[in-house]
């Protein structure tokens, strides 16, 4: 159960409330605006830095796909000669020089006949091999300007242009897709050959006129691309970085540690979680752990820092891309907005303050006459019907609820009037009740009434008879020790309450007088029907069942009227037999028609019960009648038991089939036993 508050407690809970949710919605929206303003700023500024990244590094790989289709179409036109050093470095030399970025120059056949031109160590050096022809043997020439005399030497070395990763990936791409064979092949990073540096190579094929398939490539020097990344990023802290489509680090991000050539050499071409700048790793784990499409800013956590960030492919061929991240912390976009926000939450402090000493106030200014109502209520409850002070204010329902009080409490005075009189009533027809049943030779007799309201509109009597003795007038004296007759009565008025009591109240002590002058049933029957009849409104009536029991012949005279059914237990047979009335309800027409009805022999451990329809018509929570099938079924299961314990069991029974639920009518039985 809810525990109770007052009216103070809830009207100031239910506005801070309110003001609790509207707080929370300004500041829900706050918020909301400003993560899609952080959103929006972030991805503004990732996506310029991914679009300059992505145009510095198409600058950057162009020209090397340039070069390599004008030199094949020198070498298909005859325009370079292949054969000879000399003319091979004159005439690709400055090439090379006006592309800074590629360190190298090969040119190779099928046969295993490779010729390279390589700018590294502030010289120029050609190598040629034919590792079909000469094995191990290479030829070198060196010179430190591309016009000065060139020194020749001869090395031996493993080295077979077959076997090198570019030659290799642009043969196996040229037969695997002859369609796009015009289209530059880039090799996955690896580390050069001669130089021993990380980089990239491209390159392209074709037929020379002798039929043999060559190769044409660049390498081109990786370490240049950290000098982009490290020098591009989207805020003062923001990282950007390269990767290869495998995950390795081409591009590295400008920190403090890789300003060291040294730390960059060896950071390249690990993976993200290797090269120690623990952002990048988050950042790659966070969009491939949840699939971030490309160009989508995304929010993570790294080292207990909010961070934004986004990615894109960056194509250097249909096989070959690279992949640009961006990182940048949430502190660096939030700015003005941080600011605006804090200003927002002082201002949100100030107001919901003053809001809530406001609620306190309005609480107070609406309980108080409500508690003041509520303390008058108190005073009436427990009968002190003065006027208390007058109760001042402004609401107009709460004047109305004043003048209503004042009305109530007159109002009330009547009511504990009435209440008192109920209880005067209600005692006065209990005490109508006989206090001690007559104690007739031979049998067993009880009796009960459960009035519905504080009096009822049902009534019982039983008295005991003796003719009186020398007077000659044939009258009748009621008593309770040695009776030759008992007079038996239940009566039950139409409706409950106090008008059905005077009724039935009537209706006893008609029978009482009838009952000293020696009436017969029949006679007391046909009075009590007229003087009912005079009496009572159209709409109203009574059933009521007299008797009248000899115990010297164990006869049973009765009369009914409307009261029925009437159960009969017959022991000899071990049935119920249900007997029904005599005429109408008393007081419906004014000549009460008269049928005889045989005087009921009463054998040894028969019962006799009379039973109003308050017990037969009581209702289950479903809305099942209790029926007389049940008062039947209840009867022959206690047969051997006395009144009083078969009456204790019925009210056990209906009480357990209405769910112990009050009374909707008056409630009453007699029962009658020979022993």
């Amino acid at each position: 159960m809810a525990r109770p508050l007052s009216i103070y407690r809830s009207l100031l809970f239910s506005l801070l409330l309110v003001i609790a949710l509207l707080t929370g919605a300004v500041l829900a929206t706050t918020w909301i605006q400003a993560r899609r303003a952080v959103e929006t700023v972030s991805g503004t500024a990732i996506s310029r830095t991914m679009d300059e990244m992505d145009a510095r590094l198409q600058r950057f790989f162009d020209p090397a796909q340039r070069g390599l289709h004008l030199i094949r179409d020198w070498a298909i036109q005859g325009r370079l000669d292949f054969d000879d050093t000399e003319s091979f470095s004159q005439a690709l030399g400055p090439v090379i020089q006006n592309y800074p970025q590629i360190t190298s120059l090969m040119l190779a056949d099928s046969t295993g006949h490779e010729r390279m031109l390589l700018r590294a160590g502030g010289k120029w050096t050609t190598r040629e091999s034919r590792a079909g022809e000469w094995g191990r043997t290479t030829r070198w020439t060196e010179r430190p300007s591309l016009t000065e005399p060139a020194r020749s030497f001869t090395r031996e070395m493993d080295y077979d242009c077959r076997e090198r990763p570019w030659f290799k990936e642009v043969v196996r791409k040229r037969a695997a897709a002859a369609a796009a064979a015009d289209e530059t092949k880039w090799t996955s990073p690896y580390i050069f050959f001669t130089t021993k540096d990380p980089g990239i190579t491209a390159g392209l094929s074709f037929p020379g006129k002798d039929g043999v398939t060559r190769v044409l490539a660049f390498d081109v020097m990786l370490k240049d691309i950290s000098e982009f990344t490290r020098s591009l990023a989207p805020s003062e802290s923001g990282r950007t970085v390269v990767l290869t489509d495998a995950g390795l680090v081409l591009g590295l991000p400008g920190t403090e540690r890789f300003k060291d050539p040294a730390e960059r050499a060896k950071a390249l071409l690990k993976p993200p979680s290797g090269i120690g700048v623990p952002v990048v790793a988050d950042a790659t784990a966070s969009y491939e752990r949840d699939g971030v499409a490309p160009g989508k800013p995304f929010r993570f956590e790294s080292e207990g820092r909010a961070w934004w960030g986004g990615w894109r492919w960056v194509e250097l061929s249909s096989e070959r891309k690279l992949a640009l991240v961006v990182v940048v912390p949430e502190s660096d976009l939030l700015g003005d907005i941080a600011s605006r926000r804090l200003w927002i939450l002082l201002a949100t402090g100030l107001v919901i303050a003053f809001a809530a000493w406001y609620a306190n106030v309005l609480a107070r200014r609406y309980s108080r006459p409500i508690l003041e109502l509520v303390h008058e209520s108190d005073r009436i409850r427990e009968g002190d019907l003065k006027g208390g002070e007058p109760i001042r204010s402004r609401l107009v329902e709460v004047q109305r609820l004043a003048l209503s009080f004042d009305e109530m409490r007159a109002a009330v005075g009547a009511l504990f009037k009435v209440r008192q009189d109920l209880q005067i009533a209600r005692q006065i027809q209990q005490d109508t009740f006989p206090a001690e049943l007559p104690a007739l030779p031979g049998y067993l007799l009880e009796a009960w009434s459960e009035p519905a309201e504080e009096t009822g509109g049902d009534t019982y009597d039983l008295f005991g008879l003796r003719q009186a003795e020398g007077d000659g007038t044939g009258t009748s004296l009621i008593v309770q020790e040695n009776p030759d007759t008992a007079l038996l009565l239940l009566a039950d008025a139409t409706g409950h309450g106090i008008g059905p009591a005077l009724s039935v109240t009537q209706v006893r002590a008609m029978l009482r007088m009838a009952a000293r002058a020696g009436s017969p049933i029949a006679e007391i029957a046909v009075h009590m029907n007229e003087q009912l009849f005079a009496d009572l409104a159209d709409d109203r009536f009574v059933t009521a069942w007299v008797g009248q029991l000899d115990a010297t012949t164990n006869r049973l005279v009765s009369f009914s009227a409307g009261q029925a059914p009437l159960l009969h237990f017959v022991a000899e047979r071990n049935e119920v037999v249900q007997l029904g009335s005599d005429a109408p309800p008393l007081g419906v027409i004014e000549d009460l028609p008269m049928r005889a009805r045989q005087p009921i022999e009463l054998a040894p451990g028969d019962l006799f019960a009379i039973i109003s329809d308050g017990i037969f018509e009581a209702m289950s929570p479903q809305r099942n009648d209790f029926g007389v099938d049940r008062v039947v079924e209840l009867i022959l299961a206690n047969s051997a038991a006395t009144p009083q314990e078969i009456l204790a069991r019925l009210r056990d029974a209906v009480n357990a089939f209405t769910g112990g639920a009050a009374p909707d009518d008056d409630r009453t039985a007699i029962l009658i036993k020979r022993l």
